[in-house]
């Protein structure tokens, strides 16, 4: 341990112990050279300090407007440590529970975040431990990154020079509770929680485990919606979360800045709530795809209807279909070679023309079937890819009148 007045490589003059870290402790100093406040992370030498002074080198050059700056590290009384800003403004966990912060502020921080999420990617460096705690909120809400170390314990510990766990469980990915490794999408995950909480106030949970480890055992697949506590939200701020934070890494964004500027279109893109039930038009024939959609559809909190030969024995089905078209306000045709084959499908959207209520044909994959009707040519349509999440983020934006991308 420091002691007050104990000068480090000559020039930091330590003032007072702060806080004791999972990692780390922190100390306020003095540089007496440039006159300014320094923060002090250290850790025993004996305890992967070598590991954490040969991470600092390969650091020390990173340089972004947020990421917190490195200035100098060393070795004193038996302490490898490290000099970085001191920020006054605090962690952004601090105005999170304070409530300090706007939704607008929030999606411009998602923005800056992503570009250094981005950024340290780029330079194949892994944070490891995206947080609110490790977000650094300096003036005008210019937010640091800051702890990148964890990463070279997470290292460690995956080469098995060390024991221990590294990181945050809360925030966590699935796959960090199986493996040590580092991957960028972990990154990707925990930046969603980070923003779910952000916007919630809450840190996601299931059961009193953390929401990733839950994933990972099955007990949940997704996030609550963040519209259960911001019901002013528009859904397709829950489409963004539920994406960061998939089960399956290869589901997530491919980086941040793309989840970013997803965010801050959905909250911007004037989107409302989608009210009332969706009257999914299908052909059996393509019920497995339609089936998946559906359920991702009902993950975010739309409300389907959708005939599953599911009908109570007892009901007629016939007028079971028909008291659907009616009380539903919007139907979702899946456009397809078969379904536009099909009576049943060809009865249903025309009934719903009849009553003047809007029809959104959505043609999986972009494959614009040949036989397409001719009253369904001159209807806007939802052009399908081969990214199922993707199409989900497209049929929101139409569904919630918001301005309509792929025609």
């Amino acid at each position: 341990m420091f002691s007050d007045g104990d000068v480090l490589l000559g020039r930091y003059t330590i003032v007072k112990h702060l806080t004791t870290g999972q990692i780390h402790d922190f100390w306020l100093a003095r540089d007496t050279v440039l006159k300014r406040a320094v923060l002090i992370r250290a850790r025993p030498l004996q305890i992967f300090g070598k590991v954490f002074l040969d991470e600092a080198r390969s650091l020390a050059n990173l340089e972004h407007p947020h990421l917190l700056p490195m200035y100098d590290f060393g070795e004193h009384q038996g302490l490898a440590f490290v000099v970085v800003r001191y920020i006054e403004g605090g962690a952004l966990d601090d105005s999170i529970k304070k409530s300090t912060l706007s939704i607008r502020e929030i999606v411009s921080l998602a923005g800056r975040l992503a570009s250094a999420i981005d950024f340290l990617h780029d330079q194949n460096v892994i944070h490891g431990d995206i947080k609110p705690r490790n977000i650094l909120l300096g003036r005008q809400l210019h937010p640091y990154i800051s702890n990148l170390f964890v990463s070279s314990v997470r290292k460690a510990i995956a080469a098995g020079s060390i024991l221990g766990h590294a990181g945050s469980p809360d925030y966590e990915a699935p796959e960090s509770f199986e493996k040590p490794g580092l991957m960028s999408t972990m990154d990707i995950y925990s930046f969603g929680i980070t923003l779910y909480q952000c916007l919630t106030g809450v840190i996601p949970s299931h059961q009193n485990q953390p929401f990733g480890k839950a994933q990972l055992d099955g007990l949940i697949e997704t996030l609550p919606s963040v519209r259960d506590t911001r019901p002013e939200l528009p859904i397709g701020v829950d489409v963004v979360l539920q994406r960061l934070t998939r089960k399956q890494p290869n589901e997530r964004y491919s980086n941040a800045t793309e989840a970013a500027d997803a965010l801050s279109k959905a909250f911007y893109s004037g989107q409302k709530s989608i009210e009332g039930k969706v009257f999914i038009s299908y052909s059996r024939k393509d019920k497995e795809f339609v089936y998946q959609l559906d359920q991702e559809l009902r993950q975010i909190g739309l409300d389907t209807w959708i005939d599953r030969n599911d009908i109570r024995p007892g009901l007629n089905w016939a007028n079971s279909i028909e008291k659907a078209l009616n009380t539903c306000p919007m139907m979702l045709l899946i456009t397809t070679k078969d379904s536009m084959f099909s009576e049943y499908v060809t009865h249903e959207w025309s009934y719903f023309m009849g009553a003047k209520k809007p029809v959104y044909p959505f043609i999986p994959y972009g494959l614009i079937p040949e036989n397409i009707h001719p009253r369904l040519k001159n209807v806007q349509h939802i052009l399908g890819s081969d990214d199922m999440l993707s199409d989900i983020a497209r049929i929101v934006d139409v569904l919630a009148d918001s301005t309509l991308t792929s025609l």
